[in-house]
């Protein structure tokens, strides 16, 4: 079986490589991404505010000299001690400031908020548009009757397997193009300094990415083996979309409480974990926790999928709804 499924998988990279929308998409993404870093640190460049000075023209450069060195301040300040009937030094008594730093993550929580933000939409667009390909792909093996021939050839089983890896590789692919525009755009802007840092959480979000979009292809090929054509897949993708909307729309516009919840969730937390492992909301044993809760869970949608796959995939005459598949035995 192991033949096959390589087989499979290796006819779904080569055939989906050389699709447009597949080029087209992974342009998008890189020129949005891209562009949000180089934006992004534009407007974070720019002064917020001025300091200003206000005199006759003949004393323009004593002006610029007090803005220059804040002597304006304290010229200010020595005027109106004097009228108070006391001096500078003692206004100034007991006021010296000492500075800390209350975030210790490993970058800025604005930086932290962008590069979760980034993950989240990141690991959206591959897995609809990726997810959405495997399940017409296998309605379409359907419609045309291909899917009968490729039974009598191929065990059931190889194919889902050579599915799920085929374009697991393709969606993985994508993202290392993207990440390695976002590192490139983030050295030439001068943010350099927490390359490091979001290089560590890219290699939780690349583990975080594999398992959980292993997930969801299971659930994208279990929907297109119950339509029996193009029509049928509004109804049966259904779960795919929730399982990857709600994380989403979590993970974007959740309160913190709420990532914090769905970091430990399945699927969920492969959009969440990486940027609280980011902004040092979770330790590193925590991370792999989260990690080997999503890989059993990958593991156990794969095993389920492939039954229910296997018991629907021939079926052609009718749609089979979900209630109907989790009845049947066998």
């Amino acid at each position: 079986m192991t033949a096959w499924w390589r087989l499979v998988a290796a006819r779904e990279v080569t055939t989906r490589s050389r699709d447009k929308s597949f080029l087209v998409s992974t342009l998008v993404l890189l020129v949005l991404v891209v562009g949000g870093i180089v934006v992004g640190s534009f407007v974070a460049g720019r002064p917020a505010a001025y300091d200003v000075a206000v005199t006759d023209p003949a004393d323009e450069s004593a002006a610029r000299a007090a803005v220059a060195t804040g002597a304006l301040s304290q010229l200010t300040l020595a005027a109106n001690a004097e009228r108070a009937g006391t001096s500078l030094a003692a206004l100034t008594r007991g006021s010296t400031l000492t500075e800390d730093v209350t975030e210790d993550g490993p970058v800025s929580s604005d930086a932290a908020a962008a590069a979760g933000f980034v993950m989240a939409l990141l690991f959206f667009t591959a897995a609809i548009g990726f997810g959405l390909a495997i399940v017409q792909s296998v309605v379409v093996e359907k419609e045309n009757r291909i899917v009968e021939i490729l039974v009598a050839a191929v065990p059931t089983r190889a194919l889902l397997w050579g599915k799920i890896t085929g374009n697991s590789l393709l969606a993985l692919a994508q993202l290392l193009v993207v990440a390695a525009g976002s590192v490139l755009a983030l050295a030439v802007v001068g943010d350099a300094g927490s390359l490091p840092s979001i290089g560590v959480a890219g290699v939780w979000f690349v583990a975080f990415f594999v398992v959980g979009f292993v997930a969801l292809a299971s659930v994208w090929s279990v929907a297109g083996a119950l339509a029996t054509r193009q029509e049928d897949l509004q109804a049966t993708s259904v779960p795919g979309q929730v399982l990857l909307l709600v994380p989403y729309l979590v993970a974007v516009t959740g309160n913190e409480r709420a990532i914090e919840i769905a970091s430990w969730v399945p699927i969920a937390s492969s959009m969440t974990m990486p940027a609280q492992l980011l902004a040092g909301q979770a330790s590193w044993w925590q991370g792999a926790v989260s990690l080997a809760l999503a890989a059993v869970s990958a593991a156990l949608l794969v095993r389920l999928g492939a039954r229910l796959y296997e018991r629907t995939l021939l079926q052609t005459s009718r749609r089979t709804s979900y209630r109907e598949l989790l009845a049947m035995r066998g």
